[in-house]
């Protein structure tokens, strides 16, 4: 039996719209996004599918993790079935792990990907790789929320092959560029946004059940759903800490800028956008971030935040963090990776259940968290941290031939990060170190500096500066290093 997702996301809203009538938003976009979420979905709704339990066996550790498996119906999507899609209704796979020692009322909801309706060679339902959800709940003693299908794909329309992941989103902008004040509710980020906040909502129904109340939430995901999880912050109150994975898309005017700036051509990862580019200046491009990129309400991302990205991310250069970081407000660390692709979760899925968990169980215990700060002075940076590193270093790679960095098979002047020690002095309660950014005499250097502090149980807390880029310039928009960005990928 389906049991209807109680609606009170007006009442979780960090701000609520003051009007939400057409007329109104075709003027204030900023509020499109909240006055999608208070709009009531009737169809929504859960069901439990199955129930087990699994041992989980870490170090000393040994006990035992309920875990409850429910569809859930989140929306309608009603601008996607007037155009013809063949699946309105949103569908997700949520999994929640309940441990049996459970100690806290804050539970961690991490945003999955999947594909939920198969098509053409594509013959059966997939996942992306599984973080050890089990391990993070038992270890934490907390409820773990596993909430797939964010977006809902493979979708086809009218006059379109069945799409998923960019080439749906850049199909939603399309709609909505092409007619601002007509398609406001187009974009592809607010049913991925909403289908989140149900994602909560059915499962605090479902723990009331097994009179479990759960009190507030940290939110996670990777790429895409990382956006997601950002954006959702900014949006519902009961969100007290973010963790966005290979996900530092905010500022997006300035982020879009940059990407042009460092890959003239584009590179494979965005190609489906680059038919857009020509709109990238147009007021209806400036429109569209004022719904959809989570700076445009960065006043709501007061609580803590921590932002892990990948040296050798195939979609944006490792120094994009740069143009938002800085200017977010509240507590922030940063994790760089290095050596990592974008693909972390297929990649290092168990490096990632590390750090998620080691970050989460840190915030869950009230830990205060050592600061972090930087400064950089022309080439030199100067870090201080409120606690004594255990170790810390500077990880460095270089590329003979281009500001090129994405860890793909075709760029083959770029070397492996490599990693030097780096020495901090401490007087009273503040550590420092000063160096010289390292610079290559020929190409580009990338570098960070990563700083490890005790956190037991869990593994050690990592955070790392920004990425610095030596030269700090732009290559010629004409030179042929530049040209392989367009070359496919694998």
């Amino acid at each position: 039996m389906i049991s209807i997702v109680d609606v009170s996301a007006e009442n979780n809203l960090r701000e609520p719209p003051l009007q939400c009538n057409n007329e109104w938003l075709t003027n204030h976009m900023e509020h499109v996004l909240p006055c999608y979420l208070i709009k009531e979905e009737p169809d929504s709704g859960w069901t439990i599918t199955q129930t087990s339990s699994k041992k989980v066996t870490h170090k000393d550790l040994s006990t035992e993790v309920d875990i409850i498996y429910a569809d859930l119906v989140s929306l309608r999507w009603q601008q996607g079935e007037k155009a013809s899609v063949d699946f309105p209704l949103w569908q997700h796979r949520l999994t929640i792990f309940k441990p049996h020692q459970l100690k806290h009322n804050t539970a961690l909801l991490y945003i999955n990907g999947g594909i939920i309706h198969t098509s053409g060679e594509l013959q059966q339902i997939n996942t992306e790789p599984e973080l050890d959800f089990a391990r993070i709940a038992a270890r934490t003693k907390s409820i773990v929320i596993d909430l797939k299908d964010i977006p809902n794909q493979f979708l086809q329309f009218k006059d379109t092959p069945p799409l998923k992941e960019d080439n749906l989103i850049v199909f939603t902008w399309k709609q909505f560029l092409n007619n601002p004040q007509e398609n406001f509710n187009w974009p592809l980020r607010l049913p991925m946004v909403k289908a989140a906040i149900y994602g909560m909502n059915a499962s605090e129904e479902i723990l009331q059940r097994q009179k479990i109340a759960i009190k507030d939430f940290v939110i996670a995901g990777a790429s895409k759903r990382g956006w997601t999880a950002s954006l959702t912050a900014t949006q519902d109150s009961r969100i007290v800490a973010l963790i966005p994975q290979v996900a530092d898309f905010m500022n997006l005017k300035e982020m879009i800028d940059h990407i042009f700036n460092v890959y003239p051509q584009g590179n494979p990862a965005i190609s489906p956008y680059l038919p857009l580019k020509a709109l990238f200046e147009r007021p209806e491009m400036d429109q569209l971030i004022s719904i959809v990129d989570p700076y445009q309400y960065k006043r709501f991302l007061k609580i803590p935040k921590f932002f892990v990205t990948a040296s050798g991310d195939h979609f944006i250069p490792p120094d994009t963090n740069k143009v938002f970081f800085d200017k977010l407000p509240g507590d922030k660390w940063m994790r760089v990776l290095p050596n990592q692709g974008h693909y972390i979760n297929y990649d290092s899925a168990h490096l990632i259940t590390d750090l998620t968990e080691s970050f989460y169980g840190a915030f869950l215990q009230g830990r205060s968290l050592p600061r972090v700060t930087w400064e950089q002075e022309g080439k030199s940076l100067y870090i201080n941290t409120s606690r004594r590193p255990k170790e810390a270093w500077l990880w460095q790679a270089t590329n003979s031939s281009g500001r090129d960095f994405r860890r793909v098979t075709s760029n083959k002047d770029l070397s492996a990060y490599t990693r030097t020690k780096v020495k901090f002095k401490c007087h009273d309660r503040t550590c420092n170190s000063n160096l010289k950014l390292p610079q290559d005499k020929k190409g580009w250097t990338a570098s960070f500096i990563e700083m490890h502090f005790n956190n037991a149980p869990f593994a050690d807390l990592v955070f790392t500066t920004r990425v610095f880029v030596q030269p700090d310039d732009y290559p010629d928009k004409t030179a042929s290093g530049n040209k392989k960005a367009l070359n496919p990928e694998e």
